[in-house]
């Protein structure tokens, strides 16, 4: 793909994610053969090219454009790769599981919009889907995911309630394994938070 991303002119950022992920070029991993009903948006190379020909030039992406990625080649696929930026401007998952105690992820959390924060949540529950978190850092990764979700709850309502359904996506069951070993009063925070809004 490399070489024939490169020759088509895609964008550096997508030919590296595919070059880092293949397994994501032509389908999500994670979906079983066959159990596609074509409702739900899945990578494939003409997918990754459409991408491509909405970030190519643009050094900056935001959340708007997290979303149009998102609907052309899936959620799952979109945060791996707005994930995969890495140090750009755009908040990630990871941000949020390895970072959330900094008081710059903080603000930039608190200045996120709700559509931005939506992506941020479906990549913190990708990323512990799809990533191990070393075990000398899992005690952090639970603190810190107690505490952005205990913020959310006070101050970003919609954004929580977003990532309870993250919660009990059933794609994420590995991130919810994780949690429930390494953050085991989430879901007592997470009843106590719907309890609120009922």
């Amino acid at each position: 793909m490399a070489a024939v991303g490169r020759k088509e002119r895609l964008d550096e950022r997508v030919v590296g994610f595919i070059e880092d992920n293949g397994n994501w070029l032509d389908k999500d991993p994670d979906v079983e053969e066959g159990s596609d009903t074509g409702l739900i948006k899945m990578p494939d190379r003409r997918a990754w090219k459409r991408v491509s020909d909405i970030v190519r030039g643009r050094r900056i992406l935001d959340g708007f454009d997290a979303e149009m990625v998102a609907g052309i080649v899936g959620v799952r696929a979109a945060n791996l790769f707005f994930s995969s930026l890495g140090s750009g401007s755009s908040l990630s998952g990871k941000d949020i599981l390895y970072g959330f105690s900094n008081p710059d992820v903080r603000e930039r959390v608190r200045s996120s919009r709700l559509h931005e924060l939506s992506v941020v949540n479906d990549s913190l529950f990708a990323c512990l889907e799809t990533e191990s978190v070393p075990a000398g850092d899992r005690k952090r990764v639970g603190e810190n995911i107690l505490s952005y979700f205990s913020y959310l709850s006070g101050f970003k309502k919609d954004c929580a309630a977003h990532f309870v359904a993250c919660y009990q996506n059933p794609a994420y069951q590995g991130a919810v394994n994780f949690i429930a070993r390494e953050c085991p009063e989430l879901p007592d925070a997470i009843i106590r938070y719907i309890g609120k809004i009922k």
